[in-house]
């Protein structure tokens, strides 16, 4: 294979890929319902702070925190505004534009460490196409993916 099919190769499957992402993360964003369990008390935080309370009470019968990254909450809170009070979609909005973050970023670790574009782009179209392997995590209402940002972001 020469270098410029595998470029053509590379750039190919990050479009493909990175396309189905965004058509995944699309429908998922604006799905009204719950996809995973957690989703509601992550959007019970987010509804607390926009309120203006902490975002974990002291635990009772009634209210049981979560031991979840409180940082995604407050990042959430603006998402929340764009889309609606008391809807999903702003955490998941926020999910979402982390898991393209991190797409972003590996792609940028990659042309780091390897100064090549195309092993760039197939890095990021790996991360990609893995998505339906890692589960719905990256684009529910879940700190799973502003983690995974942080984690890259700390790598360089």
């Amino acid at each position: 294979m020469s270098w410029k099919s595998m470029r053509l190769f590379a750039g190919l499957a990050l479009a493909v890929f990175g396309g189905i992402f965004l058509l995944i993360a699309a429908r998922q964003v604006a799905y009204p319902g719950f996809t995973e369990p957690m989703e509601g008390d992550v959007l019970a935080h987010v509804e607390r702070i926009r309120r203006g309370l902490p975002p974990y009470p002291l635990p009772g019968p009634d209210f049981i925190a979560l031991a979840l990254m409180p940082l995604f909450h407050f990042l959430a809170v603006p998402f929340t505004a764009l889309v609606g009070e008391g809807r999903l979609g702003g955490p998941r909005l926020l999910s979402a534009l982390c898991a393209l973050l991190s797409g972003g970023l590996i792609a940028h670790i990659t042309w780091i460490e390897g100064r090549s574009r195309w092993a760039s782009a197939l890095a990021a179209a790996f991360f990609f196409s893995s998505y339906r392997i890692m589960d719905a995590c990256l684009v529910s209402g879940l700190p799973d993916s502003l983690m995974l940002l942080c984690v890259l972001a700390g790598i360089r």
